[in-house]
């Protein structure tokens, strides 16, 4: 799979909760504003389909990937809430490492919008 594509898969699970299109490595990993948080792409799989941090997100907007060869950066915003009250927006930049198709390393900017 092409690197946007793979990128595209990965930020419509956080959304959807359905990872099956998302193609993991199986020695994916992920880190987020320097802190592992994936440690593989079975655990990265199962905290897309059923972690509770991504039970909060409400809408992935503005989005925007760039490539070069099987390397994509993307860049969104990301609103979160709970039982329809707004919490907060953060924006995202997160890069993506993709070879033979499949994702190899994620890594997440997440900084909090004022």
């Amino acid at each position: 799979m092409p690197a946007a594509d793979a990128a595209h898969a990965y930020i419509d699970a956080l959304l959807s909760h359905d990872a099956s299109a998302v193609p993991l490595a199986a020695d994916a990993h992920r880190v987020e504003n320097g802190l592992p948080t994936g440690s593989s792409g079975a655990d990265i799989r199962w905290q897309l389909e059923n972690g509770p941090q991504y039970r909060v997100i409400d809408a992935i907007r503005d989005v925007t990937v760039t490539t070069d060869g099987d390397q994509a950066d993307a860049h969104y915003l990301l609103d979160a809430g709970v039982l329809g009250v707004d919490l907060a927006t953060t924006e995202i930049t997160e890069h993506f490492d993709v070879r033979g198709g499949e994702i190899h390393y994620i890594e997440a900017t997440i900084t909090p919008v004022f």
